[in-house]
């Protein structure tokens, strides 16, 4: 019997079963994570250059994307509470 084939052949069993990787599924979450952090710096910076409606409109995106982040929350709470959106916010 040749080893390699076995291997791939215990990997596939494993697949067909609905196996996934661990290690990879943190890898893709991290990168969701550092791409929504990212997102978020963005809309800092359109804050601190009061381009508004960009910064909201980019919060919404994010607190949609994940809804248990505070910080996208807090931050359009802020600009709502700014622009006299007390129901908004």
């Amino acid at each position: 019997m040749n080893p390699q084939h076995d291997k791939r052949e215990a990997v596939h069993h494993l697949i067909e079963l609905g196996y996934v990787d661990p290690q990879e599924i943190a890898l893709r979450e991290a990168a969701v994570r550092r791409q929504l952090e990212a997102e978020l710096q963005e809309a800092i910076s359109a804050i601190k250059q009061a381009r508004i409606p960009e910064a909201i409109a980019s919060l919404e995106r994010l607190k949609a994307d994940d809804p248990d982040w505070i910080g996208p929350h807090q931050l359009l709470a802020e600009l709502h509470y700014r622009a006299g959106l007390f129901d908004e916010a």
